[in-house]
C-alpha cells in the first residue's frame, strides 16, 4: 500500500473544515467543487502519505456520533499541550473520554459534527517497535514527561521528527522500501 486517506461525510461542512484546519492545524493540499456532484476539501501534512477528506453530505442525513474516533499521535505532551490551547482558545473543551485515552495521556474533542478527535502524547508503534515517544513514556499527570524542556526544545524535537518523516516517505517513493520506522535522527533522541 502507498497511502491512507480517511474520508468524512460532514453535515457541517464549513465548520468541519474550519475546525480541522484552523484549529487543529492541518494543511488544505486541496479543495474540490462539483467533482462527481460532490463538493470536499482533502487536508494533511505537504507530501504525506495521510490524508484527512472532509466531504459536504448535502442531504439531511447526519453522521452517527459514538465512538468513531480520529486519533492525532503527537511527540509529546508538550506538544499535546499546544493543541489543547488551540483548541481552548477557539472555545472548544474536552469532552469525556473512554478509559484508555484517560489512562494513556490522550484528551478527546468532538468536531462539529459530533465525532470523537483524540489527541494523544506519544507516537503509536506497531507490536515489537517502540510503544511511546522517548519523550512521553507515561499519561500526562504522572510524572513521565520530560522535566525542565523549553517550548523551543519541544519545537526542535517536532521539527526533527517531520524531517525523519519526509526522509522515511522520500525512501520509501524513490526505492518501493517500507520505511524504517525506528530510524531515528540524531537531534529527535532522547534529552540526555
Amino acid at each position: 500500500m502507498g497511502a491512507l486517506r480517511v474520508v468524512r461525510w460532514s453535515a457541517r461542512y464549513d465548520q468541519t473544515v474550519v475546525f480541522y484546519r484552523d484549529v487543529v492545524g492541518l494543511a488544505v493540499l486541496e479543495t474540490f467543487q462539483e467533482s462527481y456532484g460532490l463538493d470536499g476539501t482533502i487536508l494533511g501534512l505537504p507530501d504525506g502519505l495521510v490524508h484527512l477528506e472532509i466531504v459536504r453530505l448535502t442531504d439531511a442525513r447526519h453522521p452517527a456520533p459514538g465512538l468513531d474516533q480520529l486519533v492525532f499521535y503527537l511527540p509529546d505532551a508538550a506538544a499535546r499541550e499546544r493543541v489543547m490551547a488551540r483548541l481552548a482558545a477557539a472555545g472548544v473543551d474536552p469532552v469525556p473520554q473512554i478509559g484508555y485515552w484517560r489512562d494513556n495521556g490522550g484528551v478527546t474533542y468532538q468536531d462539529p459534527d459530533g465525532r470523537e478527535v483524540v489527541f494523544a502524547s506519544w507516537i503509536y508503534r506497531p507490536p515489537g517497535g517502540v510503544a511511546m515517544s522517548d519523550q512521553a513514556s507515561a499519561p500526562a499527570g504522572s510524572g513521565g514527561e520530560a522535566e525542565g524542556g523549553s517550548e523551543a526544545t519541544a519545537e526542535d524535537r517536532e521539527a526533527a521528527m517531520m524531517r525523519q518523516v519526509m526522509r522515511m516517505q522520500e525512501r520509501h517513493r524513490e526505492g518501493g522500501v517500507d520505511p524504517d520506522l525506528g530510524d531515528t535522527d540524531a537531534d529527535a533522541g532522547p534529552e540526555s
